[in-house]
């Protein structure tokens, strides 16, 4: 079974699609709606890695990946937001605020996407 990754976002198709490539490449991916349904999953079965969507309903992407970055127990899971919001403002603030990993922009591709994944899990 390979690392558990849990893909938020609000639209189900992008969820189908980026959870179909992240399986190709022998991930165990769940998936989320929105901020709460992320924060009750990560609860349950803590992922290794986390990749959010920015604009959700109720909590957005940088408000759920503050909370789970100032968590102690969740502080080490390493968290990609992946955005068609992806100028500088916004990357910054994914970065310096919500203090995610990554900032990537959608649409993004395959390799980008999968080489992001494995160099935050340490598998290069």
């Amino acid at each position: 079974m390979g690392k558990k990754i849990l893909l938020v976002d609000d639209e189900p198709e992008i969820r189908t699609l980026y959870k179909k490539m992240l399986e190709k490449e022998g991930y165990t991916v769940s998936t989320a709606k929105d901020g709460r349904d992320a924060l009750e999953k990560v609860a349950a079965d803590r992922p290794d890695l986390i990749i959010l969507d920015i604009m959700m309903p109720g909590m957005d992407g940088w408000e759920v990946s503050k909370k789970i970055k100032t968590d102690l127990a969740t502080k080490d899971i390493p968290v990609v937001i992946l955005s068609v919001k992806a100028g500088i403002t916004e990357k910054v603030k994914s970065i310096e605020e919500s203090l995610a990993e990554r900032h990537l922009g959608k649409p993004v591709g395959r390799s980008e996407l999968i080489s992001t994944v494995k160099a935050l899990l340490g598998e290069f």
